[in-house]
């Protein structure tokens, strides 16, 4: 959790904005959403807002905290115009540095969890892999036939996956780039990966309304199912592999991992763009096109409150 006071969350005149990117501490009952121009912060203890860290570059349009919970991870910019990731210690509110400057948003962002390595990737069809200690090119994965959504390292940091627009969705040995896989399933864009505690699953999710499940050993797809009748934007998995997921169809859904539904959680008036669980798997959020971020009690559905990218809201 944050130990120094940050700075004030702006407070908008009107809604908030979309609640395109919103990510979960693993350590802490600590929740990030992307605001106008800034990460604005939450304690999902008391629903209060800590204070926002500024991202004055543009848009957000990836949040993610590291394996441990130390680190916060932003990427975005200004469409067509310019685009980095940035990364702050989370208990000192500080940057620890940026990475990635593009003539483009990134798209998609994440750090390895020894916190040497950090992958972005967006409409350059592209993946770049930074070293964090001076900001180096590692390496770069030029395969993708068209915008890179989705990166993602396996919690033990020895695989990188990334996917894109067209439906491409590749393995790569993450200390240098070396290509493992190309795991085939998807029909359309891949809008989310997600690994499972151990590393040995990875969960994706997209345009499809399919979720689908790889096992990282042997590259073969464990299991496939229909998530929703519209695209699943977005997905996350908890500790104890349950699934959760949201689409445009204005529907947040629970699976056990075998693909059994558990539950629908009601109350989303727009489009779904994010979900998380948060508190170890005892709530389930969804962020919406209104900027609203909905928490729900994962052991019985009951919604607990309604947050927003706009604080005053």
């Amino acid at each position: 959790m944050p130990e120094v006071k940050l700075a004030a969350a702006t407070r908008l005149p009107t809604r908030g904005v979309v609640a395109r990117a919103v990510d979960t501490n693993p350590r802490s009952p600590l929740m990030a959403v992307a605001g106008d121009k800034e990460v604005v912060l939450y304690n999902l203890d008391s629903f209060e807002c800590l204070g926002a860290l500024p991202f004055p570059e543009g848009d957000i349009f990836s949040l993610t905290f590291s394996v441990n919970g130390e680190l916060l991870v932003a990427a975005g910019g200004k469409e067509g115009d310019s685009g980095l990731t940035v990364v702050w210690n989370v208990r000192k509110g500080e940057r620890m540095g940026t990475y990635g400057q593009a003539y483009d948003s990134i798209l998609a962002a994440d750090i390895s969890p020894d916190h040497k390595m950090i992958a972005c990737g967006g409409p350059d069809k592209k993946v770049h892999v930074y070293s964090t200690e001076d900001g180096k090119e590692l390496y770069k994965i030029d395969v993708h036939t068209d915008w890179v959504l989705a990166v993602k390292f396996t919690p033990d940091g020895e695989v990188l996956a990334t996917a894109d627009r067209q439906g491409g969705l590749f393995l790569w040995q993450a200390k240098n780039g070396r290509a493992v896989e190309q795991l085939k399933g998807h029909e359309g864009a891949i809008w989310a990966l997600k690994y499972t505690a151990d590393s040995k699953y990875l969960v994706s999710a997209g345009q499809d309304g399919t979720v689908q499940e790889w096992d990282t050993w042997t590259y073969q797809r464990v299991r496939s199912f229909k998530a929703h009748n519209a695209p699943v934007t977005n997905l996350d998995v908890a500790p104890d592999n349950r699934i959760i997921t949201t689409s445009n169809d204005k529907t947040t859904k629970e699976w056990q991992f075998d693909g059994k539904a558990i539950r629908d959680y009601a109350g989303l008036s727009d489009w779904g763009y994010q979900a998380r669980f948060g508190k170890a798997g005892a709530i389930v959020l969804a962020g919406t096109w209104t900027g609203d971020v909905l928490c729900w009690k994962s052991d019985s559905g009951e919604l607990v409150k309604t947050l927003n990218t706009n604080p005053a809201s």
